[in-house]
């Protein structure tokens, strides 16, 4: 008998389904109440289980629709209106309102599963790549198509403002932060575009008189065109509908010294004009912005993205990773414009934005720049809002605290009484640069070194800081008057009894033993000085605080 021959499918004919085709209802229902688990509960707490209870389905009824919790929470994240077609309207502001219109449109169960998820990023890989995948990147893409057709329309304006600050030259970029280019040394291809005739100052201006009452400005750098085109239109800030300025520090340490922030520091007389105006200002100070922190694995996740302007801004991360390895011991870095930019653009709320109101200070050399950090009146510390603020005590490492003493009022608080000292914590310090400038000239005289700066006039001078190098060279020089255990143990008992002034209770106390070892010194000598100061006779004052 013969056997006969087995006939192949048909590729073109779609196979017979088997069982029961799908109740999509059943689906939809499954998916609500997926979404309204994950609103309540959290991705960490919501179950398959507690679905199909809500549901009112058997277990295998939601097993055989989704293998895995996963599955569940990626069809339900994808069956919400994260983004949307990409618009071309000719206009890249036009585009932009279309786009916000969809991302931001009031959806409280949307907004309560966004804020769950992101709570959980953190600690759960697989829901950051699902996170990444139906929610970052789509609307990551969608950003970079929208920014492709504007520079095909030509439709980013870009114009250059002044080269030098309001009343000095220009200090030189960062380029161990930013790199030689400041950009970490990535190169872009050619955008094609050509500069606006106009100046940036101008074009602020002409912007704000089409856009009366819409405009929005941020700034994330020093404040120069700002303060030229107030310079061109002392109305602008009635044209302006908010400013939100990326500077200044209120009781966080300063980046530059240890009060003043970058932006402001680098063009203190253009700072002082703009927060003069009448604006409606958002700041976003290194309060701020310190506290939000990028980790590298946020790099990782925006160099995997299909987007060829994401995987760029990832490669530019890579540098200013490197240079906050140094500030918090690992590859992450301090995220100082995001924050900004996305308060302007209304995408994040401010937890905590109190109303101050405060006095700046600066000097033409810039020393002291910082709007709020350092206003103080003669009866008492900083003041803002009708309250006084204490002083904060932190720095960044390597910092010169020479000024310290003579701010009695640091670390001092008054709240409708007489000051009482508040509790302060140095969380890091450089013995090294707690030296006095009299200190120096004297053991320098004692020891024989000879300095640069004879006087101490002109040794005062060198603490007005253009630049990191600056800073840096000032330091190391200073340090070659230190030469005996005595030296240490001096400077040591200085910093010690000062801070005990200032209402310090806990102190982790840093030097730099390489560059000591490098002048000949003996290590043990160092720090023989040192633990000779922290006797029983020199100890920091217990209270309440830790000691």
């Amino acid at each position: 008998m013969s056997e006969q021959p087995r006939q192949c499918p048909n590729p073109e004919q779609p196979a017979p389904k088997r069982g029961r085709p799908r109740d999509t209802g059943k689906d939809a229902k499954i998916l609500a109440a997926a979404q309204e688990l994950l609103a309540e509960l959290g991705y960490e707490q919501l179950t398959r289980e507690a679905v199909a209870a809500k549901v009112g389905v058997s277990k295998p009824t939601l097993y055989r629709r989704w293998a895995s919790r996963s599955e569940l929470v990626a069809a339900a994240i994808g069956d919400l209106q994260w983004s949307s077609s990409v618009p071309d309207n000719g206009s890249l502001r036009a585009d932009f309102l279309e786009l916000a219109g969809v991302w931001f449109a009031e959806d409280p169960m949307r907004d309560a599963i966004f804020v769950r998820l992101l709570a959980a990023l953190p600690g759960d890989e697989q829901l950051r790549e699902l996170y990444t995948a139906r929610v970052s990147a789509p609307r990551s893409q969608a950003l970079a198509q929208v920014m492709g057709n504007a520079l095909a329309h030509a439709g980013i304006p870009v114009a250059l403002g002044p080269h030098d600050a309001l009343a000095r030259s220009y200090g030189g970029r960062a380029p161990h932060v930013h790199g030689i280019n400041g950009i970490g040394e990535v190169r872009l291809p050619d955008a094609g575009l050509e500069l606006s005739p106009e100046s940036a100052p101008e074009m602020l201006v002409r912007l704000a008189r089409a856009l009366a009452g819409e405009l929005r400005v941020i700034a994330i750098g020093p404040l120069t065109n700002i303060a030229s085109a107030l310079h061109l239109d002392p109305e602008l800030p009635s044209l302006v509908q908010e400013l939100t300025i990326m500077g200044g520090a209120a009781l966080a340490p300063g980046s530059i010294t240890a009060v003043s922030e970058t932006n402001i520091h680098n063009d203190p007389e253009a700072a002082a004009e703009v927060f003069a105006a009448g604006w409606e200002i958002v700041l976003a100070p290194l309060d701020v912005t310190v506290d939000h922190v990028l980790e590298e694995h946020d790099q990782q996740t925006l160099a995997a993205s299909a987007s060829p302007a994401v995987q760029a801004v990832a490669a530019m991360l890579g540098y200013y990773l490197g240079f906050y390895r140094s500030v918090f011991g690992r590859r992450c870095s301090a995220m100082h414009d995001p924050p900004a930019a996305a308060i302007a653009i209304g995408k994040v709320r401010p937890a905590s934005a109190p109303y101050a109101r405060g006095r700046g200070r600066h000097r033409r050399a810039g020393a002291r720049a910082d709007h709020l950090r350092s206003a103080r009146t003669p009866q008492g510390p900083p003041q803002a809002g009708g309250r006084a603020l204490p002083r904060g005590a932190g720095c960044h490492r390597g910092r010169q605290r020479g000024d310290r003493a003579r701010h009695p009022g640091a670390g001092q608080c008054t709240l409708g009484g007489p000051p009482v000292k508040l509790p302060v914590a140095e969380l890091h310090i450089h013995l090294e640069g707690t030296l006095e400038p009299e200190t120096i000239l004297r053991l320098a005289r004692q020891n024989n070194i000879d300095l640069p700066w004879p006087s101490l006039q002109e040794l005062r001078a060198q603490y007005d800081f253009s630049n990191l190098q600056s800073f840096l060279d000032l330091f190391y020089a200073n340090m070659a008057v230190l030469r005996t255990t005595a030296d240490f143990q001096e400077i040591t008992t200085a910093y010690l009894s000062r801070a005990r002034e200032s209402g310090v209770r806990h102190v982790e106390l840093f030097f730099d033993p390489q560059a000591h070892l490098e002048r000949g010194l003996a290590l043990a000598e160092v720090i023989a000085g040192i633990i000779r100061a922290h006797r029983p006779r020199n100890p920091l004052p217990r209270g309440p605080g830790p000691g």
